[in-house]
């Protein structure tokens, strides 16, 4: 029954991220933010773990600032 329940949910979730996707796709602009937002959340987490391992408050802060940046283009691109 768990099993069961776990399928159906993962079934659904695929198919939102296969329409998300596609409504993503279907338009040059989300395109263009979809790509710079993934780029930024590249680099957001290499600045993070970059940050802790050097102990450097700098790098983490930023790190977060670039968070914060990530989501105001989820938004946009929402």
């Amino acid at each position: 029954s768990d099993a069961r329940a776990l399928s159906t949910t993962l079934a659904s979730l695929r198919g939102f991220l296969r329409h998300l996707i596609k409504e993503i796709w279907s338009d040059r602009e989300s395109r263009r933010i979809f790509f710079f937002l993934s780029l930024n959340l590249m680099f957001m987490f290499v600045e993070m773990v970059y940050g802790i391992i050097t102990n450097s408050l700098g790098l983490i802060a930023d790190a977060f600032h670039m968070m914060f940046d990530c989501t105001a283009l989820a938004i946009g691109l929402w």
